[in-house]
């Protein structure tokens, strides 16, 4: 607000009523240099000073009062005091989007995969998206999340019949695929503010958000369970072809049930030594299990025992490991 001037103060009119007004009167009135018109109309003059210096800064109060309530009317807004630590934009709550989820699947289908994501990731999240077999075949793709959601088709056609698995990871602190500004916003710029129980430390001081699958059939579950049926029979006939004469069958001890098995040997058996007995039957027995579960055929533990042809045992597994040798 513009400050008065001295003359419009009300200590000026006051010193003009108290001083100077009333010497200059009686002097004019004394010493009548000036006829009495003269001096009535001085005297006037020094009253109407004095009412405009007394009433001016009223006024000028009452217009400015005046003024701001006309603001008040127009805007129909008061402004308040802004306190010092008051913030005067409201930030966006995140922690919904903080706490890091989702879920994949994958369908297969005319030699190919498709990958389907869904997440709370906001749009423009970069996910990078594998799909992994046994034989450590890899596709992968970085792809971004739009309205909570990705679906992607990878071609796999010179991929062998099998299992397959996928990943999907929202990735920071990696310079060649570096997440969006807005995403960095959120989730820090090393994805140090997301949480949950998806996500992971990284080995470039970040953090990633992980979605995994178990493993899924490729082709399909049918093909999948007459291949590995076949690739048993090879490893299995690989493995008594490997002894040499010395085995000569191995199969479950009862019907298709491959927890226990039985390895029939021959006569060599007894021509061996103790230690290559023991030794004999350590390596062949574990390479059976590993056989077994790697194949499906049974799950947990698979308990290998050893008979001659006619049917005596001759090796039978220990509780902690390893074999005795009963003959």
């Amino acid at each position: 607000m513009e400050k008065n001037k001295f003359y419009q103060k009300k200590w000026f009119a006051w010193v003009c009523l108290i001083l100077l007004a009333p010497v200059g009167i009686f002097l004019m009135w004394r010493y009548k240099h000036h006829s009495v018109p003269l001096r009535s109309i001085a005297s006037v003059i020094f009253g109407l000073i004095f009412l405009v210096a007394i009433f001016s800064d009223d006024t000028n109060e009452v217009s400015q009062n005046e003024s701001d309530q006309e603001v008040v009317e127009t805007t129909g807004e008061v402004n308040e005091p802004i306190e010092e630590n008051e913030t005067t934009e409201v930030e966006e709550d995140h922690t919904e989007i903080l706490e890091f989820n989702g879920e994949m699947s994958l369908e297969t289908a005319d030699s190919n995969v498709t990958v389907n994501i869904n997440s709370n990731v906001p749009d423009g999240g970069i996910f990078e998206v594998t799909v992994v077999n046994g034989n450590f075949d890899v596709v992968s793709e970085f792809l971004e999340i739009k309205g909570g959601s990705i679906k992607h088709t990878f071609d796999i056609s010179d991929w062998p019949v099998g299992y397959i698995s996928g990943i999907a990871s929202l990735r920071f602190n990696y310079e060649e695929n570096p997440q969006p500004e807005h995403i960095k916003a959120i989730y820090g710029e090393t994805g140090e503010k997301m949480t949950g129980e998806l996500v992971q430390e990284n080995h470039l001081d970040g953090y990633n958000g992980v979605i995994s699958i178990d493993t899924v059939p490729y082709p399909d579950e049918t093909t999948v369970l007459a291949k590995q049926s076949e690739l048993f029979d090879e490893a299995i006939n690989e493995m008594i072809s490997l002894g040499e004469g010395i085995i000569k069958s191995i199969k479950p001890m009862t019907g298709d049930d491959w927890k226990i098995v039985d390895v029939v040997i021959s006569d060599a058996w007894y021509h061996s030594q103790e230690y290559e007995k023991e030794r004999f039957a350590e390596q062949v027995g574990n390479a059976i299990e590993n056989i077994v579960l790697n194949s499906g055929k049974a799950t947990g533990t698979v308990s290998v025992y050893f008979k001659d042809e006619y049917g005596k045992e001759v090796a039978t597994p220990k509780i902690l490991g390893g074999y005795n040798i009963k003959r």
